[in-house]
């Protein structure tokens, strides 16, 4: 599968951390201009359920990417990742 784009962008901002990230630390990230915090949160939910999306028809676990509930998102591998 080849991840291109914003979602790329957001994959790639995801792996260079040890641990997740907090969702507008993240927005901000990709979207840099953005002023409006409810418009980032907006757009960083599109480009996650949409990469989700592509991943589960992919064959690969949606859960790559997953939000932990208290506003992290994060990159979860696993051995053979």
């Amino acid at each position: 599968m080849v991840i291109s784009g914003v979602a790329a962008r957001l994959v790639s901002v995801l792996a260079q951390v040890p641990s997740g990230l907090g969702w507008e630390a993240l927005a901000r990230e990709l979207w840099p201009d953005e002023s409006d915090k409810m418009a980032l949160r907006r757009r960083l939910d599109v480009v996650l359920t949409r990469l989700r999306s592509r991943l589960r028809a992919a064959g690969i676990r949606a859960d790559v990417v997953c939000a932990t509930g208290a506003g992290v998102v994060e990159l979860v591998r696993y051995d053979g990742d």
